[in-house]
């Protein structure tokens, strides 16, 4: 009796559908997305009581009135005292591509002249800001620009992406204009793909500000978002050091 012929196709797709579950795990939806990031490292540098050069890029969130960047510090310096150095050039007003001279694309160069271990970056609440005009494809650009030139300067600077808060409208407050931002989702999903193509680390806080205004409501929501825009200190340490937390500590 002639032996059947060996084929190999059956284990082909066996192995096929085993790299598309494995990859379906780390990027599907949101939240699986979400529970397969990896750690910070710079942490491991102090807590073997290394010092550590932290910057940030970001817009009025970063670098406003009131900064997430602040809160981080209040709760870095008590748990590594006098070994981080910092450095953060949030601006106002300010997006990946706008206003020239005080963008993203342009703050990057201080930034490296800073030689940071660690950089946060955020711009894609005012890329979506609709009066700036800039689309998804050009904040995609910006952002992997911006990546690629501090990982040009030191191979080893380590990158973290941000998404941010949810923005409302406050007709109380006469801030319609100011939150013309209706495709702030897409924006916030370019930058999850950019960490995910890229391999970096990705702090996605923009789930857990819906998940506030919509089982907790609007009323809720403003006592940590004033204006519809900005947080203040309380619903920064409230909702984002928590979830900063479950990276940067061991």
């Amino acid at each position: 009796m002639k032996k059947k012929p060996y084929t190999v196709l059956p284990i082909m797709i066996l192995y096929l559908c085993l790299i598309m579950l494995l990859n379906q795990g780390c990027y599907g939806t949101i939240a699986e997305s979400h529970e397969c990031q990896k750690q910070a490292t710079f942490v491991q540098k102090l807590e073997r009581g290394e010092k550590v050069r932290l910057g940030a890029l970001g817009t009025s969130l970063t670098g406003g009135d009131t900064p997430w960047f602040d809160v981080m510090k209040e709760w870095f310096n008590k748990d590594y005292p006098a070994q981080l150095e910092y450095l953060n050039l949030g601006i106002s007003a300010s997006a990946s591509s706008y206003p020239p001279g005080e963008s993203g694309l342009a703050m990057v160069n201080e930034m490296i002249k800073f030689n940071p271990d660690v950089v946060f970056i955020e711009f894609a609440v005012n890329d979506a800001y609709e009066p700036y005009q800039i689309s998804m494809e050009e904040s995609r650009h910006n952002l992997e620009a911006m990546i690629n030139s501090l990982k040009s300067s030191n191979p080893e600077v380590e990158i973290i992406v941000q998404t941010m808060n949810v923005v409302i409208d406050m007709p109380e407050l006469d801030m319609s204009e100011s939150t013309k931002r209706s495709a702030l989702a897409d924006y916030y999903g370019v930058y999850r793909q950019v960490a995910a193509d890229m391999g970096l680390l990705l702090i996605d806080h923009y789930p857990n500000w819906q998940n506030l205004l919509r089982s907790k409501g609007r009323e809720l929501f403003i006592q940590y978002v004033p204006d519809g825009i900005h947080p203040n200190y309380e619903g920064y340490r409230k909702i984002v050091i928590p979830e900063l937390q479950k990276y940067f500590k061991s």
